[in-house]
C-alpha cells in the first residue's frame, strides 16, 4: 500500500521531540510549543492546482531535510507510523 499526498500536501516523518539537550538541560513544555519542528519528507503532492489549470512546482523531494510548522501540521497515522501532513506553504526551509 502507498500513500500519496494531494496537491501541495507534503507527509513528513519527525524527527522524535527531545525532553533533555546534548547537555542535560530539560526543555520545559512551553518552550516546546512555538519551537518549529524538523523532519524528513516522506511523500509529496504533484503540486497546488490554480484556477487556469497549471500545476505549481513543489520545492521539496523525498529524502529532503526540512523545518516545519510544529501547529501547522495535522498527525496521520499510516501503517503503524505516524507522520505529519502539512502544505508546502507550512515548510519554513530545507536543509542541504
Amino acid at each position: 500500500t502507498m500513500i500519496t499526498p494531494l496537491g501541495d500536501y507534503v507527509l513528513i516523518e519527525p524527527d522524535e521531540e527531545k525532553d533533555v539537550t546534548a547537555m542535560g538541560i530539560i526543555i520545559p513544555e512551553t518552550a516546546k510549543e512555538r519551537k518549529p519542528m524538523m523532519g524528513t519528507v516522506y511523500a509529496v503532492g504533484r503540486g497546488k492546482e490554480f484556477s487556469t489549470g497549471h500545476i505549481g512546482q513543489m520545492e521539496v523531494a523525498v529524502g529532503d531535510r526540512v523545518i516545519f510548522e510544529k501547529y501547522g501540521a495535522d498527525d496521520i497515522e499510516f501503517e503503524g507510523k505516524t507522520y505529519k501532513a502539512c502544505s508546502q506553504m507550512r515548510i519554513y526551509c530545507k536543509l542541504v
